[in-house]
Parts: structure tokens; C-alpha cells; sequence
């Protein structure tokens, strides 16, 4: 038996972004809008009260940017719903001062 792949329609999607750099979030933002009928939310930074239940958290070349790379991962994991997915992808490990990085 297949799994079928969840499809939300744009009534129902609810999108949450966070990224630093205010061009780039601007641009990911407006690259969002024709996916969801709802405002897009986005942040600078990750709230620190993370009540929300996501069914996809999505990390793509942005760990490098978080203070803490111990406790982010582990505040997005907590956000996961039940039946979520958390990706992360990294091309390659770069050591910059005492932390080793995804970038």
C-alpha cells in the first residue's frame, strides 16, 4: 500500500517563514503568497514561544545563522506535529570558531 502525499488546498495551507536578512524574506515571502490563502507569517528570528504544532519544518542552508545549534533543532522538534516532518539539508561541514556547522 502507497502512501498518499498530503496536499493542503490554499485555503487550509498556513505558512510560516523565518528568515534574518529582511531582502531575502521580503522576496520568500512574495514567492509564498500563491501557495496560501492566508497571510504568510515570517520573522526575523525563531519565537521563543513556539506553540504551534507544524506538520513541515523545513531548515535549508539556515542553521548557520541560529545562536544556539543545540537548542534550535531541539525548539523545532518540540513545534513538530505528531505526524510532521523536520528536514534540514547541509552540502558540507565548516568549522567556524568552536562550532561545527551546516552550511
Amino acid at each position: 500500500m502507497e502512501n498518499s502525499p498530503v496536499v493542503l488546498p490554499p485555503e487550509q495551507l498556513a505558512i510560516t517563514l523565518v528568515e534574518p536578512d529582511v531582502s531575502y524574506r521580503r522576496r520568500a515571502v512574495q514567492q509564498l503568497l500563491p501557495y496560501s490563502r492566508l497571510p504568510v507569517t515570517h520573522d526575523p528570528q525563531l519565537p521563543t514561544d513556539l506553540e504551534l504544532s507544524f506538520h513541515l519544518i523545513l531548515c535549508n542552508h539556515v542553521l548557520y545563522y541560529v545562536p544556539d545549534l543545540r537548542q534550535t533543532p531541539r525548539q523545532l522538534l518540540q513545534a513538530r506535529h505528531p505526524q510532521g516532518l523536520f528536514l534540514a539539508e547541509r552540502t558540507s561541514f565548516v568549522k567556524c570558531g568552536r562550532w561545527v556547522l551546516a552550511g
